[in-house]
C-alpha cells in the first residue's frame, strides 16, 4: 500500500459523501446499490423469470427512516440528489440499518416506472482507493413520488 501512496496502517476515512460531522439537520440517507440477486449487474434483466423473481425496482428503507417521512410499504417514492432522481417502490424492512437505504441494481430503464434507474444518483468520480465506482458512497433524499 505504501508503494501506491496509501498509509500501510489500517485507518478509517469518512465517505466522500459524508455530511458535516454533528449536522443532524440534514435528512439525507446513505444509499448503497449492490446488484440484485437475480441479475448480474445489467445482465439477465431481459429474462422475464428473473425479473419476476426480483419483483420491481425497489428501495429498502428501515421503519425508523420511513416513519418520519410518512412512507408506507409499497408506496412509490422519489429517490434523488443533485445528480438525478428515480422513482422506486418503498420496501420497509428491518433488514437494512437506520440511516441507510438500499436499491438493488441494475434495472434496465425500460423496466422502471419512470424510465430511470438508481444509477441516476451515482457520482461518476472514482473512489479514493482502487479507482472503483462509488456505488456505496452516495447521499440521497427520499420523498413521496
Amino acid at each position: 500500500m505504501a508503494d501506491d501512496g496509501y498509509d500501510p496502517l489500517p485507518t478509517w476515512t469518512p465517505p466522500q459523501s459524508a455530511i458535516r460531522p454533528g449536522d443532524h439537520t440534514d435528512p439525507s440517507l446513505h444509499l448503497i446499490s449492490p446488484p440484485a440477486h437475480s441479475f448480474l449487474n445489467t445482465t439477465f434483466v431481459n429474462v422475464e423469470r428473473f425479473r419476476k423473481r426480483e419483483g420491481e425496482p425497489a428501495l429498502w428503507i428501515h421503519p425508523d427512516d420511513a416513519g418520519p417521512r410518512r412512507i408506507a410499504d409499497g408506496e412509490a417514492v422519489r429517490v434523488h440528489n443533485d445528480l438525478g432522481s428515480v422513482t422506486l417502490s418503498a420496501r420497509i424492512t428491518g433488514d437494512i440499518i437506520p440511516g441507510t437505504v438500499l436499491a438493488p441494481a441494475t434495472w434496465w430503464r425500460k423496466f422502471s416506472p419512470d424510465g430511470r434507474n438508481i444509477n441516476q444518483t451515482t457520482p461518476a468520480d472514482e473512489a479514493d482507493m482502487g479507482a472503483g465506482a462509488r456505488f456505496y458512497d452516495v447521499r440521497v433524499w427520499i420523498e413521496h413520488a
